[in-house]
């Protein structure tokens, strides 16, 4: 399927009620992000996850690029496009990766 332009697998991961909070503690903390610094030399941004999330009627999803440590946030109000402090990065990969399924380790995982 793809989001936003950038191909998904069609079934979500849903991660444990931890997980998500600690993910959701990264995303709402200023200090995980910064401003986008401009393109980086990976080949251009290619999200490796996407968080999604709902309030009310309305569907928010931040894409994540673990090969440039950037983030592209969309919804109904917002619009945003920075770059992952190396902090938050290295967290994300932490609790992220034991969700990767059916692809082999990319060089952030090694």
């Amino acid at each position: 399927m793809r989001l936003d332009r950038f191909p998904f697998y069609q079934s979500p991961i849903v991660p444990s009620a931890d997980d998500a909070r600690r993910l959701t503690d990264l995303y709402c903390d200023p200090a995980s992000m910064r401003p986008y610094q401009g393109p980086k030399l990976c080949g251009g941004f290619h999200p490796d996850w996407c968080l999604e999330w709902r309030v009310g009627e309305d569907t928010y999803r931040a894409l994540i690029c673990f090969g440039c440590d950037e983030i592209m946030s969309f919804g109904p109000d917002i619009d945003l496009y920075c770059d992952v402090t190396q902090t938050a990065f290295h967290e994300m990969i932490r609790i992220l990766s034991p969700y990767r399924k059916n692809r082999p380790k990319s060089e952030w995982e090694r």
